[in-house]
């Protein structure tokens, strides 16, 4: 009789174990700019040639791929937008480094908040995320998630390595952030945005005409923890100062 509930025990442990399995997917993929690619692959990520996209393992630390883990949801699009970069003192080594933020223009779309509400009060599913266009610049930050393409030109203008998602222990999660040429330090939105008188929130105008605004020609999604009403309080000012500082 023993043996025959060890045989029971065995089919369902067995059993349970092909479960598991099947109900666990084998792999995770990853949302990877081809400029990171080589380091994804250093971490261990692998290419699927069918479905032309990176992806890891379940027994490899998904810690170490967290800034490629696809967005569950975007809540800013753009057509393009303008890349704006400026130098600010290091909180750490307090030398002049090259800081960065994105800035998305007139037209722009945002998550519409109320249109979804009010799906959900008549218990209504959300199928498609609604966006409406905004009609005022934006400085967006606590950023999550950027689209690849829109990263890889990123990229381009901060050497690949001085703009780039890691934890902070202020806001209890990873977000882009500009490192420091020097010491390597994160430089937080907090500082260099949210902070009065900041890098790019600043009440000096000299501090305005010292940043620079690229032009990006891509389509851009991000997902983000806060955006500002409109940039800089002299609209015609702002409008000027942009254009010409714009490397078209």
């Amino acid at each position: 009789m023993k043996y025959f509930f060890k045989i029971v025990e065995d089919i369902f442990l067995s059993t349970k174990a092909r479960n598991i399995a099947i109900d666990r997917p084998k792999n995770t993929y990853l949302e990877v700019p081809y400029s990171q690619k080589n380091l994804a692959k250093t971490h261990g990520a692998r290419w699927d040639s069918t479905k032309k996209k990176w992806f890891i393992s379940n027994n490899l630390d998904i810690t170490l791929f967290e800034q490629w883990l696809p967005c569950k949801k975007a809540n800013f699009r753009a057509e393009y937008f303008y890349f704006a970069q400026t130098s600010t003192c290091c909180y750490k080594c307090c030398k002049d480094t090259q800081v960065s933020a994105i800035i998305l223009l007139e037209g722009f779309e945002a998550v519409d908040e109320q249109a979804i509400d009010d799906l959900e009060a008549r218990e209504d599913s959300v199928e498609i995320t609604p966006f409406c266009s905004q009609d005022y610049l934006s400085l967006v930050s606590y950023i999550t998630y950027i689209s690849p393409e829109a990263l890889d030109e990123i990229d381009k203008f901060t050497n690949y390595i001085f703009f780039q998602k890691s934890y902070s222990s202020a806001t209890g999660y990873s977000y882009y952030r500009s490192l420091c040429q020097h010491c390597n330090s994160a430089q937080g939105d907090n500082y260099i945005i949210s902070e009065y008188n900041s890098a790019f929130f600043f009440i000096d105008v000299d501090k305005f005409t010292k940043i620079k605004f690229y032009k990006i020609n891509k389509y851009i999604e991000v997902c983000a923890g806060s955006n500002s009403i409109g940039y800089s309080s002299d609209n015609q000012f702002r409008r000027s100062n942009i254009y010409n500082n714009s490397k078209l």
